[in-house]
């Protein structure tokens, strides 16, 4: 069952559309709640594989496995799954997708069913939620296109193992690297730009869990572009040298600009404190301000000041307010100042990340 949305979007005026029949009204007279089939992204898949391949029987399949098997929770579990028969690959797949991606398009004779080691558990690195899942299903697609399983093959063999999204510049420790002494790349950078390039073998460091303090060096499209340009002349010491000067100017900048606006933020709570003060005190004077007896006769009035805020304050309340106030100024200066520093830090450290 589709809803109407699925259907008008995929399924009208396609060869499939004599095969499906309207059913309003279904869900409010059995009193059920009813999901549309194509919400499960491997019924979404085979639906464009059938339409593809003009295979009706292949998404009937697919439909009888939906209705029969549980669906994909992504969950560590134990029991068996699905894997490569060849080789000891880090890649697991639970029933039910293995047979909605993998077996339905003629690619199960590849993997065989195993069960896991007591103890152990594994997920299904084909749900959604799988850091990776959406270039692993391209390479299905391109695979299923191609008619070719070693294109899924070489991805998986690449890819496994990546299970972390790249950090970018930001510090992590106990994480996998590759690199040597110039450069290093996170698993899934080095899969996506120097994997199977012409400058490969510079890394010596490969796949190693470091629990150093490092961040990764090639998530740019400028460095990857640098990269590739490198790979283009063969001329890895040019790469190199424009790496170097990167860390340089990286050390020299980004931990100035952090601690900047760090001390930012800190101003801005202590003149939100001020000015916060600042109005109480105004409050206290105005109160204590409106209870002195003006009658209108000529009398001598008491007032208050100081030389670093004024004179003329109806109480000393007034002159405490007036000063909190001016604090609050001052700091809100120097942050500005502070700004211009940080925003020419920023433009040097953009210039070459």
């Amino acid at each position: 069952m589709v809803c109407e949305a699925c259907y008008l979007d995929g399924i009208a005026d396609s060869y499939m559309d004599e095969h499906f029949t309207a059913g309003q009204g279904i869900g409010y007279h059995q009193q059920k709640n009813l999901t549309c089939t194509l919400d499960y992204l491997p019924m979404a898949i085979n639906m464009q594989e059938a339409m593809f391949t003009k295979n009706l029987q292949l998404w009937y399949e697919a439909a009888r496995i939906f209705m029969r098997e549980g669906i994909c929770s992504g969950q560590a579990q134990q029991g068996k799954s699905h894997v490569l028969k060849d080789g000891n690959i880090d890649f697991n797949l639970c029933h039910s997708c293995f047979t909605c991606y993998i077996d339905l398009v003629g690619f199960g004779k590849h993997f065989k069913e195993v069960d896991t080691p007591t103890g152990k558990v594994w997920a299904c690195d084909f749900h959604p939620t799988r850091h990776g899942f959406s270039k692993c299903a391209a390479a299905l697609n391109e695979a299923i296109l191609v008619n070719e399983f070693t294109v899924l093959k070489g991805f998986i063999v690449r890819y496994q193992g990546v299970s972390q999204p790249c950090p970018r510049s930001t510090f992590t420790t106990g994480r996998s690297w590759y690199g040597n002494a110039d450069f290093i790349a996170c698993p899934d950078c080095f899969e996506e730009v120097i994997q199977g390039t012409r400058l490969e073998s510079m890394i010596t460091v490969r796949n190693q869990v470091q629990q150093a303090e490092l961040a990764c060096d090639i998530y740019s499209p400028r460095m990857r572009s640098l990269w590739r340009e490198a790979c283009a002349k063969n001329d890895y010491a040019g790469f190199a040298e424009l790496a170097r000067h990167r860390a340089q100017v990286y050390w020299h900048t980004v931990p100035v600009m952090k601690r900047l606006l760090s001390q930012q933020r800190i101003r801005l709570m202590q003149q939100q404190t001020l000015n916060n003060s600042s109005m109480l005190y105004k409050r206290l004077d105005m109160t204590a301000g409106s209870s002195i007896n003006y009658s209108g006769v000529p009398q001598l009035i008491t007032t208050y000041g100081a030389a670093d805020v004024g004179y003329g304050y109806a109480t000393t309340y007034g002159v405490e307010a007036a000063r909190l106030g001016q604090q609050a100024g001052n700091l809100a200066l120097s942050s500005g100042s502070q700004a211009g520093n940080v925003a020419y830090l920023e433009a040097l450290w953009e210039a070459v990340e």
